[in-house]
């Protein structure tokens, strides 16, 4: 095998544990836990639907206390979730939340797996789901992980059925379970074992939170139980304290969580495979001596553990290197490989040795080039040379450099991109939907891939070891200090819309912006846009000049209506040195990495017809939504209003106040300040209140009349809608709502409807879901004073968005007064 070769087979091996940062040290304590750890050859494999579904306590505790080998499989990214955080949806929220998957890995210690499902929103049952994703494609994916994985014990988040619950939830365990069994028959999904055995784990357990809920019959014989509130004391830390810290990366969801002290028992009950009797372990040799070569590693690595000096923990390098030695003559034994990679990760720590790979910019167009400087400090007397550096595909030298003590060694290069290096995009992106599944392949089930990646080969007391890092940039916050996010690979130029969105009635032209933004000096070219039959635009392009990198020129173009469809996508097109349609949607959040996300160059024009008889309109954010940008492209005076600001505000300024979703969950100021925006409805305003979940609550009073918010929605978007008050002024003004408006909604009808209300609330809307009873509280309406309450559920953050023109037309009136139902 070549260098290169070898390196490019390392790179694909590694890919899944790549990190948007140097890879740290571990310090003493980190070092010793590492090195218990080698004794330990248990796994276990997590099962559930979601990020943020996982028992982040339970990780933490067969990882960090266990020490067995953990992963967490989420079937979906969590792509249909809500965001309490910002306005992404969809595919930009599957990225968030896969990112913070990887960063409460990061913490718990626990591997990250996915499946190709596609999260669709809320389900009322498995079945539903299952019918949904596909069950062999979903069944291939989880035993393709398991067979990969190999774990000993597998634990699912859910039971199989029999809880009133979430249908991906369900799914997850139902599926778990059947895979548990597949993973063993090689006459299932045989085109998998050119690249994996088959796998038979020993048991599949439900953790079932406390056993003392629905289905439980107070008898305790199918359950075994383990202390997941135990401490380490190495640590410093229990494992509910570390798992707190790990929950609380979920951000997008809001699942901020304290830390739990003391003893806390986890349950959990028997589903299929070799029942266990006191621990989850029964029966499963988790030690060297499952393998038959594993005495002379098991006496190696108790030298290790008696040996260990934590003031000069290079002491160990020598014994670290002969068990390295011993284990790669079974470099095709599944445990010698993953304990040869967690004996070379000891090794770095014991070292002391810092290796980095900075870039001096965040970007490189494919063709340009960029500058990296490629760095390293051992901290130890160790017999260190570094022999060459490897750079993905694109570099390759040899170097020949003793390394000395606590040398700061620098390599600066100009690296040369090709014109077909990939783009770096979250990989599953890349891939084409099918339904409500990503296409399948390999990588599918890995968090993110596609990071640029160094490689250092260094010669250690004559051994050949290389050690990895990803490409960065680096910069420093002033006040959050050193920061850093990946080297991305970029197209020459962006073409970024003004609005995702749209809207025009049948007889308007329409102007639409958008910029421009190059990733490398001078460029050159012209744009253009492709509409569909039935539109034109004009001009036919328009021409660029682009002298610096990140310049950008703000280009419009007049969409013209002639005989076509009421909706229409248009996508621009730039002709530079090869034709390019990307946009970049920039992800900056602090507790996950930034990142680019490369999406089409393109927007949605809706023809939809509708009064606008109202102008200002007060908007108070909550969890973060688009309506505000919707309701500007309409015409109307947004204003962003600050709940802690209402007493110093004329409301009476305003023709209606709005606000956003979940923000009585995100503004506790509206505890207070709600009286305000009761007091502007008192004196002739109209207040809507759009959904918010019913725990953590600012306030209970939140109209002027009381209503209790509960979980129920209509997750069926074709689900059959009954309008109760058809002469209802809502329905009629400014527009004539009928049952077309209901058609061609998005995702689902609503969410968080009232279940309890006053009898001063008129309900004016029926639907539900098949099989259920009529949902009544998706918008209620009351006058109080001279004005107008409402409170709805219906999802308008979503159906806005996506151009809906009946949803529009509801809001619209809504939104407008006048016409009072008498």
């Amino acid at each position: 095998m070549t260098p290169l070769r070898a390196f490019l087979l390392i790179l694909i091996l590694f890919a899944s544990s790549i990190k948007s940062q140097p890879s740290k040290i571990m310090d003493a304590a980190g070092i010793k836990l590492a090195i218990e750890k080698l004794n330990v050859l248990g796994s276990v494999l997590y099962v559930a639907a979601h990020p943020d579904d996982e028992n982040t306590a339970a990780l933490s505790y067969f990882s960090k206390g266990k020490k067995y080998r953990t992963g967490y499989l989420a079937l979906t990214r969590g792509d249909g979730g809500q965001n309490l955080i910002g306005a992404e949806k969809g595919d930009l929220m599957g990225v968030i939340r896969t990112n913070e998957l990887v960063e409460a890995r990061k913490i718990d210690g626990a591997e990250q797996f996915f499946t190709r499902a596609i999260d669709f929103g809320y389900s009322k049952s498995p079945e539903e789901t299952i019918q949904f994703w596909g069950k062999e494609n979903i069944l291939y994916d989880i035993v393709w992980v398991t067979r990969k994985f190999r774990p000993d014990v597998i634990v699912t988040r859910f039971p199989p059925g029999g809880w009133n619950t979430h249908g991906h939830h369900l799914a997850s365990a139902m599926l778990a379970v059947e895979a548990f069994s597949l993973a063993a028959d090689s006459t299932k999904f045989p085109d998998q074992l050119d690249r994996v055995d088959t796998w038979q784990a020993k048991r599949i357990v439900w953790d079932s939170w406390l056993p003392f809920g629905q289905n439980f019959n107070g008898n305790l014989k199918d359950y075994v139980t383990a202390d997941i509130g135990s401490y380490n004391k190495l640590m410093g830390m229990s494992y509910t304290e570390i798992a707190a810290e790990s929950r609380s990366k979920h951000k997008s969801q809001g699942f901020g969580a304290q830390a739990r002290r003391g003893s806390r028992t986890a349950y959990f009950k028997h589903l299929a495979g070799k029942k266990a009797e006191s621990n989850l372990f029964d029966g499963i040799e988790t030690g060297w001596n499952r393998l038959p070569f594993g005495e002379p590693a098991l006496n190696l690595i108790d030298k290790l553990n008696q040996g260990f000096n934590s003031n000069n923990p290079s002491d160990s390098i020598s014994d670290l290197l002969k068990l390295r030695k011993h284990l790669i003559q079974f470099r095709n034994n599944f445990w010698a490989v993953q304990k040869l990679k967690e004996t070379d990760a000891i090794i770095q720590s014991c070292l002391g040795l810092w290796i980095e790979a900075i870039s001096d910019d965040y970007s490189v167009a494919q063709g340009d080039s960029v500058n990296i400087n490629f760095s390293l400090v051992s901290r130890s007397n160790a017999n260190l040379k570094l022999i060459k550096i490897a750079f993905d595909q694109l570099y390759i030298e040899d170097l020949d450099t003793t390394i000395k003590y606590n040398l700061d060694y620098q390599f600066e290069r100009k690296i040369a991109v090709n014109h077909d290096t990939p783009l770096t995009q979250p990989h599953w992106l890349n891939r084409y939907k099918k339904g409500w599944n990503f296409e399948s392949s390999e990588d599918l089930t890995l968090p993110d891939i596609n990071l640029l990646t160094a490689i250092f080969q260094f010669e250690l007391d004559g051994k050949i070891i290389d050690f990895k890092t990803p490409v960065l940039y680096r910069w420093v916050d002033r006040v959050k200090g050193e920061k850093y996010r990946r080297l991305e690979v970029m197209p020459i130029v962006s073409q970024n819309f003004e609005n995702d969105l749209y809207l025009t009635s049948d007889e308007e032209d329409l102007e639409v912006k958008l910029k421009v933004k190059s990733y490398k000096d001078n460029v050159s070219g012209k744009i253009s846009l492709l509409t569909d039959a039935g539109w034109d635009a004009e001009p036919k392009y328009v021409l660029i000049e682009l002298e610096n990198k990140y310049d950008e020129q703000e280009v419009s173009f007049k969409i013209i209506k002639t005989n076509g469809e009421t909706q229409v996508f248009v996508k621009a097109v730039a002709s530079v040195d090869n034709l390019y349609s990307s946009s970049v949607k920039e992800l900056q959040y602090d507790h996950i990495p930034y990142q680019s996300v490369i999406m089409p160059a393109e927007t949605k024009i809706v023809s939809v017809n509708t009064a606008k008889v109202i102008d200002k309109i007060g908007y108070i954010m909550g969890a973060g939504d688009d309506i505000p940008d919707v309701l500007e492209t309409l015409g109307y005076s947004v204003n962003i209003l600050q709940a802690d600001k209402l007493e110093q505000i004329d409301l009476s300024f305003y023709d209606v106040i709005i606000t956003g979703i979940r923000s009585y969950n995100t503004e506790t100021e509206l505890k207070y300040a709600n009286r305000y925006l009761l007091d502007f409805v008192k004196h002739g305003g109209r207040l809507i209140v759009q959904y918010n979940v019913s725990f953590g609550l600012a306030t209970n009073v939140i109209g002027p009349y009381s209503f209790r918010i509960s979980h129920d929605r209509v997750t069926d978007e074709v689900s059959e809608v009954k309008i109760l008050e058809p002469n209802h002024s809502l329905f009629n003004y400014p527009n004539r709502i009928t049952m077309n408006d209901f058609s061609g909604w998005v995702q689902e009808r609503g969410l968080y409807f009232a279940d309890q209300w006053d009898d001063k609330y008129e309900t004016l809307i029926s639907w539900h879901d098949t099989d259920e009873s009529p949902k009544l509280g998706g918008l209620l309406y009351t006058k109080y004073g001279e004005g107008e309450f409402i409170y709805t559920g219906i999802s308008f953050f979503r159906q806005l968005p996506a151009g809906v023109p009946g949803a529009i037309r509801l809001f619209v009136n809504l939104i407008s007064q006048g016409g009072l139902n008498d």
